[in-house]
């Protein structure tokens, strides 16, 4: 939740979202991307997460999101020279279809290499303080991954 709040701003009467959450609306008021399908599921997490217990500062806040896609989106970065996002080592998130859960356990904790197969740099910008965050996204049978950096310490 502190990472939605984080995105969204403090507030003592914010809901608390459920997170790995359906509902796209919520994900185009928080990030703004181009993604030709818009059903899937997306989270928004901390690193590390604290699972109810005592909270510890996050050092890095990032979000997944899996769509039914008809394709790779074309608004990801050009430029081969850009620098590898790296991946939290939370990233698999269980929710996710086995293809893209393994793929980000592979490279937990690790900068995502810009030459993994049917994977591409992928940016989008904040929607409330319109920074732009880096990441990437892979394409897999009919299933887009994108995974974004959002924040790191």
């Amino acid at each position: 939740m502190c990472a939605v709040m984080f995105l969204h701003g403090c507030s003592a009467k914010e809901k608390e979202v459920k997170m790995p959450s359906t509902n796209m609306n919520e994900l185009t008021a928080t990030v703004e991307m181009d993604i030709p399908g818009r059903n899937g599921r997306f989270e928004i997490f901390e690193t590390p997460e604290t699972g109810g217990t005592v909270p510890g500062p996050a050092f890095a806040v990032s979000m997944v999101a899996e769509f039914d896609a008809a394709g790779p989106t074309d608004k990801g970065s050009s430029d081969p020279s850009a620098s590898p996002v790296w991946v939290a080592p939370n990233a698999g998130r269980t929710w996710l279809s086995a293809p893209f859960r393994t793929l980000l356990e592979q490279y937990a904790n690790k900068e995502f290499p810009a030459d993994v197969p049917n994977c591409a740099p992928f940016s989008a910008t904040l929607k409330k303080s319109r920074k732009t965050t880096r990441g990437f996204q892979c394409f897999n049978e009919g299933k887009l991954l994108v995974y974004l950096s959002i924040w790191t310490e």
